[in-house]
């Protein structure tokens, strides 16, 4: 088993930076082939899982930590979104998902530091193609430039492509172009983020877990910044823009002042 995680690795080193990450894209294409386990068929992502992981957000964080209530009106534009954000999710072809493929759960082998160990498998699904990827590049505890990120992702369209070209191409009325991959990347994102904030939230309310709340600025950044690209989303940007970030910050100053 590795002793080292990704995060640890220095980020300042873009070789080796690339080096690491398109092994772990790597990896990730091999995982992508997995239907089964053991002869136990991975449960489905489906639309009431995805509907439950984004309840989470005005549940733990809005409410229970922030102490911010929607109006009525504000729920309808919110769950407008959120349904935006679903179907984006079940527009894709499906297949194997970690679905925590992240810096922390990805560690190096102690003998050959080229070499990777995916850790922590027991919520892996059948889902999106996109959401390993942008957990991978848009992760809650590395940030990586939007040039890496670029790179990196059409990296993955590439290799996907060449090694899955059944999936994409399945459905000839599907038209997977870079447009449509981005799309699906961005938003699949956003799910994510949503979920990671409120997740973050509730380990500390609910687990006595506080030190995730550190993690919650940076993704609602990822939030702002991508909601800022799509005029359908509107609502969602304005709302973690102005109120939610806002007090997520009061609240971590408040804290550390009183220490």
């Amino acid at each position: 088993m590795g002793h080292r995680l990704l995060a640890d690795i220095n980020y300042d080193n873009q070789d080796v930076v690339f080096d690491y990450y398109k092994t772990a894209i790597d990896s990730l294409l091999k995982m992508l082939s997995i239907s089964s386990v053991s002869n136990y068929q991975l449960p489905s992502y489906n639309k009431n899982f995805i509907a439950t992981e984004l309840d989470i957000f005005p549940h733990w964080l809005l409410t229970t930590h922030l102490s911010i209530l929607l109006s009525e009106y504000e729920q309808e534009q919110l769950q407008t979104c959120f349904s935006l954000l679903i179907d984006n999710a079940l527009s894709q072809p499906v297949a194997f998902m970690h679905r925590d493929y992240h810096s922390r759960n990805i560690m190096l082998m102690p003998d050959n530091n080229r070499e990777l160990a995916i850790i922590d498998f027991q919520d892996a699904v059948i889902g999106p193609i996109t959401y390993d990827i942008v957990s991978l590049l848009r992760d809650c505890y590395v940030v990586l430039s939007d040039a890496s990120i670029k790179e990196l992702f059409d990296y993955f369209k590439t290799h996907f492509n060449q090694q899955f070209p059944e999936v994409i191409h399945k459905d000839a009325a599907l038209c997977v172009d870079d447009k449509q991959w981005q799309q699906w990347f961005d938003l699949m994102g956003l799910q994510r983020h949503i979920k990671a904030s409120g997740i973050f939230a509730r380990l500390h309310h609910r687990d006595q877990k506080s030190g995730y709340l550190n993690d919650i600025p940076q993704t609602l950044s990822y939030i702002i910044s991508v909601t800022k690209q799509y005029s359908e989303l509107q609502f969602l940007h304005d709302l973690v823009e102005q109120r939610v970030l806002p007090a997520v910050l009061t609240k971590m100053t408040e804290k550390t002042g009183a220490l």
